[in-house]
């Protein structure tokens, strides 16, 4: 149970945190270890979700309106 309540505190947390916590909750090295493993896996599978969605968005078309376009 302190390692699932672990993982759930490092989602709102960074790693240095993610450490802290796993000493004050005396969880041992080698878990510690593998849940560090577990949250990189997870993150970059975060990251391949987020481009493959990006990727479905068509690129925006200029307008006479834009902002960055000189008008003529």
């Amino acid at each position: 149970m302190r390692t699932k309540s672990l993982l759930v505190l490092d989602f709102f947390s960074a790693a240095l945190n993610f450490v802290a916590i796993s000493e004050a909750l005396q969880i041992s090295p080698s878990v510690i270890a593998a849940g560090v493993a577990v949250d990189n896996v997870i993150c970059a599978l975060h990251f391949m979700v987020l481009f493959a969605l990006a990727s479905k968005i068509p690129p925006e078309t200029a307008s006479a309106s834009s902002p960055g376009k000189r008008p003529s």
